[in-house]
């Protein structure tokens, strides 16, 4: 678990050591209403709501922009951010870079993580879906109040068609998205979605193979005796397939990542005990078919010739198939009687906890290869109470995945 602790230290260390700069094509639109064309920094987080980074060509010195600056910026087929006096609920008033998110007779934005809808240029508003706690039968429960479909139910109430709809709408940029573009089509007006060529969802798959490197501990009570001591490492090959779900539309870089790993891990043990009358020998191997299961969160760096990204989550190991054989030799008067049977009861699967860190290359238009290290540790493959164990494994994977 230190161990695990020290790599997670590493991934927000590296974090701030690795975000570099991502600038794509992109305009400015000054206060004297002209444009600027060339490049600005893409970001993804608070800081593309407080200031813009530009520069006309990739050698030229960067100018930075915040909202009172400038009218608004924005990247070529992607997003657009215009600059606007806001007062979210609680706090004062501020001019901040707000998201447009659909422009036309009803508008939507977005600061942070908070929407605003727009009428008719006019009626901007904040949409809120406050949490409260009401009593109900004796017991404190919490509700949504759900105002943001009040909100909606007034400002889009003559749309028949869509009435429905606003009732199940949640407070999220796909739900409004889809509820926006889908009134002002009821009204006859076209919607200008800055994102509209992004997907909502997208699947990255690709397939891996590599070693793996793993260690099994034991802490042991009265009667395990032939499991103390080290057990040898066991270094064997894992193959595999993983998967990437994002949604673009909302971020490039974050990740949902799943893999299907297959590995055969093989311990071995051998142990002596001796006072004097006799003699025990123990030989003891383990043998595990495993598929495991990691489940996580991967951030992808901006784009580069070498592209880093960090991986953390959790695992699920399951045994597809698995024995323990002990051998027992006890020598006394020069006779040597030998004894079969199993090392322990081993558990169905193991759970844990993994990270990790790769780097991404381009192949071509399609695929990237990728070259990743990874640390899990997981609880092993007993958990009684008189013999727990710990697996620690190492991972160096190799692959190939679609772009």
């Amino acid at each position: 678990m230190k161990r695990l602790i020290v790599i997670t230290i590493t991934i927000l260390i590296a974090h701030s050591s690795f975000s570099q700069t991502d600038y794509r094509k992109g305009y400015v639109i000054t206060n004297a209403r002209d444009t600027l064309f060339g490049l600005i920094d893409y970001r993804e987080g608070l800081k593309a709501y407080k200031s813009c980074d530009f520069k006309n060509t990739k050698d030229q010195n960067t100018t930075t922009y915040e909202p009172r600056d400038i009218v608004g910026y924005g990247f070529e087929n992607d997003k657009f951010f215009q600059t606007k006096e806001i007062s979210v609920k609680g706090q004062p008033s501020k001019v901040v870079f707000l998201e447009v998110i659909i422009r036309s007779l009803v508008s939507l934005y977005r600061f942070e993580n908070i929407y605003f809808i727009e009428k008719h240029n006019n009626n901007f508003q904040q949409l809120i879906n406050e949490t409260s706690e009401l009593l109900v039968d004796g017991k404190r429960v919490l509700k949504s109040t759900n105002q943001h479909i009040s909100t909606m139910n007034i400002l889009l109430f003559e749309c028949a068609e869509i009435r429905e709809k606003i009732q199940q709408c949640r407070l999220n940029e796909k739900s409004l998205t889809n509820l926006i573009e889908d009134y002002n089509r009821c009204k006859g007006e076209s919607s200008t979605a800055f994102k509209a060529k992004k997907p909502w969802t997208k699947a990255i798959v690709g397939v891996t193979s590599g070693v793996n490197i793993s260690k099994l501990n034991f802490y042991t009570g009265f009667g395990f005796e032939h499991l103390e001591g080290v057990l040898e490492v066991s270094r064997s090959p894992v193959i595999g397939i993983s998967m990437d779900i994002l949604s673009p539309k909302l971020s490039e870089r974050i990740s949902l990542h799943g893999d299907l790993l297959y590995v055969t891990s093989n311990y071995y043990n051998y142990t002596i005990l001796s006072n004097g009358s006799f003699t025990q020998r123990n030989y003891v191997t383990i043998e595990l078919h495993q598929l495991k299961i990691p489940m996580g969160i991967r951030y992808t760096f901006p784009k580069r010739n070498f592209t880093p990204y960090l991986n953390i989550g959790i695992s699920n190991t399951i045994h597809l198939k698995s024995n323990s054989i002990w051998i027992q030799e006890v020598e006394s008067n020069n006779v040597v009687a030998t004894n079969k049977t199993d090392a322990l009861s081993i558990e169905k699967n193991q759970l844990g906890l993994w990270g990790g860190f790769g780097i991404l290359k381009s192949l071509n238009s399609r695929l990237n290869t990728f070259v990743e290290f990874r640390y899990e540790q997981t609880d092993g493959i007993s958990q009684r109470i008189d013999i727990q164990s710990k697996i620690t494994n190492f991972q160096l994977l190799i692959g190939i995945r679609t772009k």
